[in-house]
């Protein structure tokens, strides 16, 4: 039976842990794009809201001001989502790094055990071939 390599495990593990990583970065940039369109949609439909007449009454500037005021608040809340999402996509690329560090590690370390173990390999191998030789040479000898 051939014995489990536990390095080859470990690179399993994080390369699941990495892909899971670089989905959670996928979904919240996909977040952050949602919410910097809307923040972009509700910027050109306020811009293009209706001007502003020469004469306003009491109740049409009262109004008008209550529009703005509702605006803003919309604006703020929008611009609020956006830094939020932002936030969050900062903290899933900075986790997602961390696991593709982690992915390098297991990978380079698992590679040098492969190598290590080759070498011991084919240093077994040499001392085999070694004795053989020596074996041979020994009975020739002895005939």
């Amino acid at each position: 039976m051939i014995p489990r390599n536990p390095f080859s495990s470990l690179v399993k593990i994080r390369s699941v842990r990495e892909q899971r990583a670089r989905a959670d970065l996928g979904r919240a940039n996909l977040v952050q794009q949602d919410a910097l369109d809307r923040l972009e949609k509700m910027k050109r439909q306020f811009s293009a809201g209706p001007g502003i007449p020469p004469s306003l009454n009491a109740v049409q500037l009262r109004a008008l001001q209550l529009t703005g005021v509702t605006e803003h608040e919309r604006l703020v809340a929008a611009a609020d989502a956006l830094e939020e999402a932002t936030r969050h996509a900062g903290d899933r690329a900075a986790r997602w790094r961390v696991s593709a560090g982690e992915l390098d590690a297991a990978e380079r370390l698992d590679q040098r055990k492969k190598e290590q173990a080759a070498h011991s390999a084919a240093k077994a191998t040499e001392r085999a071939m070694d004795d053989l030789l020596v074996t041979i040479r020994h009975r020739r000898r002895s005939r």
